[in-house]
């Protein structure tokens, strides 16, 4: 499951308020999808709360996810698109995060960078800014940015739950399932689409299941994933657990087992400079969020949420945005203080869905929008 689904469900729209927005560079980016009709792309300073909305999206078409270029110059997001109400494809459109009209390349933005192929789950940008991906069917599909036809790595008729480009841009990670519904999580080389099994869970103890998350840390060298065993993963009754692995598949361990049977995927990230992870996970009954270690020792948890605190990500300082329940704000940030874990400073920030921290500093849209 995806933190889109679980907080779209049964929350009313928010208005966003205006705001006269500087021309102005920020340390503090955050991209986020308003809970606005269509679910517009937006973005705030986390720090003095000045936000805009540079794209709208055309009727028929939802956000559901986005990233940010590695260069911190471009948003890309990942959309449905609907005809009467029935799902009629999915594609990946860039724009520029500066929001002007065109891209660095010169290419008008938005620009839908996909065509008609139907691409789902979250962009997955190379490190060079120049090409997206996505999870096609039956394989991975990847543009350029600067136009012309799709390269597809072809995976075969198995199920794909997700994937992740490795920091050199040299392969894929891909949890998926193969010709016996067993789940797997695989090497593909971004260039030829050849594969290596990296782990395999057939015949142990975990079995099937389902994949959610994977991550790459920054310098390339471990993986981290979470992971839904069966019998019901990830229906009502799953559990979720964060796994990491060497890049080689060596060294693979459970970093965090759920204790609560419920059927939610969890989340984790690495720290920027792969450190730590920021994981939810559970305090009793309630998910909230905790920070341990790469290494999966000194467990903290660093909210207290009475209804559910999930979906943290790390920016380069310490900061930690994270959903909360509690709050209208559903966009919450806590300082994350590695000599003093348990006491950091909470801000209520923007209700939205799906936020990501700009990757670099940039400038910010010039122009407010009250989506």
């Amino acid at each position: 499951m995806k933190a889109f689904a679980l907080v779209v469900i049964g929350l009313a729209l928010f208005v966003l308020p205006s705001r006269s927005v500087a021309d102005s560079t920020s340390n503090f980016r955050v991209a986020y999808l308003s809970q606005s009709h269509g679910y517009p792309v937006c973005i705030m300073d986390a720090m003095t709360l000045a936000n805009a909305c540079p794209y709208e999206p055309e009727e028929g078409s939802d956000g559901r996810s986005l990233a940010w270029s590695p260069d911190g110059t471009m948003i890309a997001v990942q959309q449905e698109l609907f005809d009467n109400g029935e799902n009629v494809g999915a594609r990946i459109l860039v724009l520029a995060a500066d929001g002007s009209d065109h891209l660095a390349n010169g290419r008008p933005s938005p620009a839908v960078v996909t065509g008609l192929a139907r691409v789902e789950g979250r962009p997955m940008w190379s490190a060079d800014s120049r090409r997206v991906a996505g999870i096609g069917e039956g394989g991975i599909v990847i543009a350029n940015i600067a136009g012309g036809p799709l390269d597809v790595l072809e995976l075969g008729e198995v199920g794909i739950f997700d994937a992740a480009w490795s920091p050199d841009s040299t392969q894929f990670t891909v949890g998926r399932a193969d010709a016996d519904g067993n789940a797997v999580l695989v090497l593909v080389d971004a260039r030829t689409g050849a594969q290596r099994t990296l782990l395999d869970f057939a015949g142990n103890e975990i079995g099937a299941g389902f994949f959610n998350g994977i991550s790459w840390s920054p310098d390339g060298q471990r993986i981290l994933f979470t992971y839904s065993p069966p019998p019901l993963a990830p229906g009502p009754g799953g559990a979720s657990q964060h796994w990491i692995v060497d890049a080689d598949g060596s060294k693979a361990r459970m970093l965090y087992n759920s204790p609560v049977q419920n059927g939610l995927m969890l989340e984790a990230r690495f720290s920027s400079d792969g450190q730590f992870i920021a994981f939810d996970g559970y305090s009793g009954a309630i998910r909230n969020v905790f920070v341990m270690k790469a290494d999966g020792s000194d467990v903290h948890q660093l909210t207290h949420s009475a209804t559910g605190a999930f979906g943290p990500r790390f920016d380069g300082e310490g900061r930690v945005l994270y959903f909360d329940l509690d709050t209208a704000s559903e966009i919450n940030m806590i300082t994350f203080d590695s000599d003093d874990p348990e006491h950091g400073a909470v801000k209520a920030l923007l209700p939205g869905i799906e936020f990501e921290w700009a990757p670099a500093p940039g400038r910010l849209p010039a122009v407010a929008d009250s989506s």
